[in-house]
């Protein structure tokens, strides 16, 4: 059985200006079996990780995000993540990834 951990907050700006506005950060830790690791190790594919040379590790991700609410149902959400040993790969990354998320509700 894999080993996960997670855990994360967001906070809404009750006490600024932007009370609308969210932040938050999370943070999670992905492992595999045992099985899906040899699997890996012995030469294994998998649907998007898997090249035969696994050098395992967990998967840990740290995600920062702000919602900015523009009124109107739209919302603009510049978001980061840093994963460490993407595809549990110890010889894989530190990734960063950029992203901006944008959310219209009628």
């Amino acid at each position: 059985m894999p080993k996960r951990a997670k855990g994360g907050i967001s906070v809404q700006g009750d006490r600024r200006a932007r009370k609308d506005d969210t932040l938050g950060i999370a943070f999670v830790a992905n492992g595999i079996s045992k099985d899906h690791r040899e699997y890996l190790e012995a030469g294994g594919k998998g649907f998007i990780i898997g090249d035969g040379k696994l050098n395992y590790g967990k998967e840990e991700t740290l995600e920062a995000y702000y919602s900015v609410t523009f009124g109107m149902g739209v919302f603009i959400s510049p978001d980061f993540q840093f994963v460490a040993h993407p595809a549990y790969n110890r010889d894989r990354g530190p990734v960063p990834i950029y992203a901006l998320r944008f959310h219209w509700e009628r």
